[in-house]
């Protein structure tokens, strides 16, 4: 069938006025798109953005606050060589932690995710120098209203030792507390521990180290241990003293990651294999996980938004 030019005309001016706005609808609808995307990419990175000054607050906040134990507190000092000088039961000892235990049990109740403080003395042992534990605390519920729990209690520290296996910390192991405590008396700096649990099984937490040095222009002087643990009367010259660890959970990390939206939002990072996996997380995902397939690529691509 043969079209008469009057129709070929028609139809060409028909579609010369439609064109414009068939592209300007698909030009329109693109612009849309791309304009929705940057603005929930926007709204995504500044929330993230907050979150992230907010995790570093946090986190330099509990630094700080440890670092007033550690570092030139001769209270503390006085406390790691006493308790390293009178072994648990001994009567000197108990006055040690009637003396001692109100004031890291204020100190716990103060900051709510720090779960217990570990102080590890410096002893010589085999001609080395190792990490011996001195003393443990944990947060003792109802601890600062109730007077009846305001006695001489050494139980966290005889429980840690018997997770441990003995009160001694050699290089060649692998809990956080022996990482932190020979990674501080390598650099008698402030160490922190990305999350990992004390033992397997156990819930994931962080680790933050500070040394305990002697007084300016003083040194300190460790004890030198047999192979039965008995002190003898030599002394050897130190620059430090020992190391107050602070085992952080959590749970103030993960309110500052949730947001009330659908947003789901985790804190990641490598395991002790280096694998990356959850560390902070929702109630669905275990922390400890390993990382979706599908969330490796976001990992790589926006190191800038999540390092």
């Amino acid at each position: 069938m043969k079209i008469k030019l009057r129709t070929k005309l028609l139809v060409a001016f028909v579609g010369a006025a439609v064109l414009p706005f068939i592209a300007l609808g698909v030009i329109s609808t693109i612009l849309d798109k791309n304009a929705l995307e940057s603005s929930i990419t926007h709204r995504l990175v500044s929330n993230l953005t907050i979150i992230k000054e907010s995790t570093t607050t946090y986190l330099n906040t509990i630094h700080s606050s440890i670092s007033l134990l550690g570092g030139r507190n001769t209270a503390t000092e006085q406390a790691i060589t006493g308790f390293l000088e009178n072994p648990i039961g001994n009567f000197m000892r108990k006055m040690l932690v009637k003396r001692y235990q109100p004031q890291f049990q204020h100190f716990l109740h103060s900051y709510s995710d720090v779960k217990q403080l570990i102080f590890v003395g410096s002893v010589i042992k085999k001609n080395e120098i190792i990490g011996k534990i001195a003393y443990a605390s944990h947060k003792i519920d109802d601890y600062l209203l109730d007077s009846d729990k305001k006695r001489e209690l050494d139980v966290q520290t005889k429980l840690l030792i018997e997770s441990l296996g003995n009160p001694y910390l050699s290089k060649e192991d692998i809990n956080p507390i022996a990482k932190a405590y020979f990674e501080t008396l390598a650099s008698q700096k402030p160490v922190t521990l990305d999350f990992q649990p004390l033992m397997d099984g156990q819930s994931e937490a962080i680790w933050v180290a500070m040394p305990v040095l002697p007084q300016k222009g003083q040194a300190a002087f460790l004890p030198i241990e047999d192979d039965e643990g008995d002190t003898a009367s030599e002394q050897l010259e130190s620059d430090i003293s020992g190391v107050i660890i602070a085992q952080i959970i959590p749970d103030n990390l993960n309110n500052i990651l949730k947001v009330d939206s659908e947003q789901s939002i985790y804190l990641i990072g490598p395991n002790l294999k280096g694998e990356s996996v959850f560390h902070s997380h929702e109630e669905s995902v275990d922390a400890g996980s390993k990382i979706p397939e599908y969330l490796i690529p976001a990992l790589t691509t926006h190191t800038d938004i999540l390092s």
